[in-house]
Order: C-alpha cells, then structure tokens, then sequence
C-alpha cells in the first residue's frame, strides 16, 4: 500500500504490509504485521548475505533528484510480469495495463538498471489466492518473475491503500531469476495494486465523488481546510501538486509496481519502509552504494526510492541469475 492519506487510519495501515509510508511525514515505530507464508525464510543476522557493495563517503553523498529519469541503456535485464485483471472489481485494458507497466519499467531502471517486460495479460475473477491457483494451473500459463494484479484486493485493501504485495511458491519446477536471499527460489512475487487510485484525494471524506471543496476527514495530512484544485481529473490537495507522487496520472500506481515488488527483496519485512529504524540501522550495518540521510527525515529522497529502504535495491540487483 503507498502513501495513505488519513493520519486517524495511520494505526491501521501499519497493520499490513507493502505499504508506503506517507512521505510526507516519518515513518512511526510501530510494528506491523505481515501474513506469514509458509516457504518464508527466517534468517539469523549472523547468516545474512554479503552484499558486494562499495561503500559511499557521508562528504560525497549527493542527494537524489526527485524527478523519473529516462531509463538507462543498455538495461541489466527484464523483470517479466504477468498482468492479471480482476474483472469483479477493475476495468483495465491491455493497453493501459502496457503503459503503467511501461512507466514502472522506467522507475526500476533509473532505481537498478533493471526494466519491467509485461509477457502475458489476462483477465480473470476471484479472491487473489483463487486467481494464483487458476493461472499456475492454467494451461495458459505464462513463466514470469512476478505478477501484478490489478483488484481492489482480498476484504478492498488495495482500494483503500493503493496496493499491497507478496512472495507466492511458484509452480512445481518454477526456479525464479530473481533469487532473493529471504524467500525459497521458486518464489514468484506478487503486487495487487488498485488501478486508478487516487494520490492525495481532496474533498471527498471517503465518497466517490467530491463532497466539498477543502479538505476533510483527514485528507491533506491532516491539515483541515486546506484547499482542493483540480488535477488529473479529480480533486487533489493544494499541497501536494507539486509532488514527485502527483506528477501522472498513474505515477502512484507504477510505484507501487516498484514497492510492492522489492518487499520481498528486504531482511526486514515490513519495517523496510524509508527511514524506519530498521531501515537505518541496516542501511549502516551494509556497504549498501546508496545516498541516505539517516540523521533527518527527507521527503524527496524518500519519494525517490518509493519510500522503501535504499538497500533493498541493491538486493534486488545482487538476486539476478540469468
């Protein structure tokens, strides 16, 4: 889930996991609870992972521009993604479904060198564990190293936070490419983003449709009364337009690609949000070769990584067996 905007639900949304934090505000120390799954792996500190990283002088540490960048050429490789629409709950074309996956590409590359492929696209209907079933068993079955699901989620989590994601055991004989140190090998990665989803909703006090022109109900961080201007068809807080979160349509929905996908790929659960003080704390046990300002919390750096942990990408680029 990323970015919730209600600080009254802020207890809840650190009840699940693959949430981006509100970028806006530091990240509380909170625990949150993640659905275990039965091939998780558990490792000691002591058994994890070198990573082969070079580490970064604090002096030399530039801060990221928060602005997407076009991807780097030649990429290290190709994310392969199946695209699976839940038709009980979203309408999404395989066009508009190419482009989110298009502008999430360019975010993973700018963040590892990696792009997203979309291979397969279908659409299908059921809770998100009888979805999975139906296509691994699916003769159609396409081999990819993750899968997206476009749904409102299992109980409408991913309507109300935007998305949440997960690690799946794959079909039998299934060995994934993207070999992370903290699930079984023959995992597939698993996002359930809401399409469409609103960034920063202005005036509508959990409805639909707008019911007033300034904020309420929580929406805007809080801030009551601040003004609503229109912006990508619907009304969005005054302060938030400018935002890295707010600069597409569908730029919150392609980084919750990102996020949810890269969950899988941290020692820290669901506490390797940005800034959180596992976060920090690992980001100084590792070489990790990325900028993170430990002592303050950043907003634009935050929003730059989609407001997961810096390390987790190095992870992610280190898990790749072609």
């Amino acid at each position: 889930m990323i970015k919730p905007w209600i600080p009254a639900l802020a207890a809840l949304v650190l009840a699940f996991w693959a949430c981006n934090l509100p970028a806006s505000v530091p990240p509380t120390e909170t625990p949150l609870r993640m659905t275990e799954t039965p091939f998780q792996i558990k490792i000691a500190p002591t058994d994890l992972p070198t990573l082969t990283t070079t580490p970064i002088p604090p002096t030399s540490t530039p801060t990221p521009t928060p602005t997407p960048t076009a991807s780097p050429t030649p990429l290290r490789g190709m994310f392969r993604l199946s695209v699976l629409v839940d038709t009980d709950s979203q309408t999404v074309s395989r066009e508009q479904a190419q482009a989110l996956v298009e502008e999430a590409s360019t975010i993973l590359a700018r963040l590892t060198g990696f792009g997203f492929e979309m291979v397969d696209f279908q659409e299908t209907s059921g809770t998100i564990d009888a979805i999975l079933a139906k296509y691994f068993a699916s003769p159609g079955y396409t081999t990819s190293d993750g899968i997206i699901i476009f749904s409102h989620g299992d109980n409408g989590e991913a309507k109300l936070y935007g998305g949440y994601g997960f690690a799946r055991r794959g079909p039998k004989g299934f060995i994934s490419r993207f070999q992370s140190p903290f699930v079984d090998k023959n995992s597939v990665y698993i996002g359930v983003v809401h399409f469409g989803h609103r960034y920063a909703a202005c005036g509508y006090g959990g409805n639909e449709e707008p019911v007033s022109t300034v904020s309420i109900g929580g929406e805007c961080r809080g801030e009551v009364g601040t003004a609503c201007v229109e912006k990508h068809g619907y009304q969005m807080c005054s302060n938030a337009v400018n935002e890295l979160y707010a600069s597409t349509p569908t730029y919150f929905s392609s980084a919750t690609f990102v996020h949810e996908m890269m969950h899988s790929f941290g020692e820290n659960e669901n506490m390797d949000h940005y800034f959180t003080p596992e976060c920090t704390a690992t980001m100084q046990r590792l070489a990790s070769r990325r900028p993170y300002k430990s002592q303050t919390y950043d907003m634009a750096e935050a929003d730059f990584y989609v407001n997961m942990c810096p390390y987790v990408f190095d992870v992610f680029m280190d898990s790749y067996r072609p």
